[in-house]
């Protein structure tokens, strides 16, 4: 990704996009303990959420 991608997108809508993978991330693995009692990988999720998110800036580049 070019050093500048995230400078064209409005900081305060970044960092609330941003902030919803992060909270939505922890808000489902906490779900699954409850239904299923089972301790969720959550450092393999951050990675899948955050590498969609940097496939899709890199889509709207090209």
């Amino acid at each position: 990704m070019k050093e500048d991608t995230l400078a064209d997108y409005h900081p305060i809508a970044l960092a609330d996009i941003l902030w919803g993978i992060f909270s939505g991330v922890v808000l489902r693995e906490e779900v699954k303990k409850v239904i299923n009692g089972s301790e969720g990988f959550v450092n393999g999720d951050f990675d899948m959420a955050f590498d969609i998110f940097i496939r899709g800036l890199q889509a709207a580049q090209n």
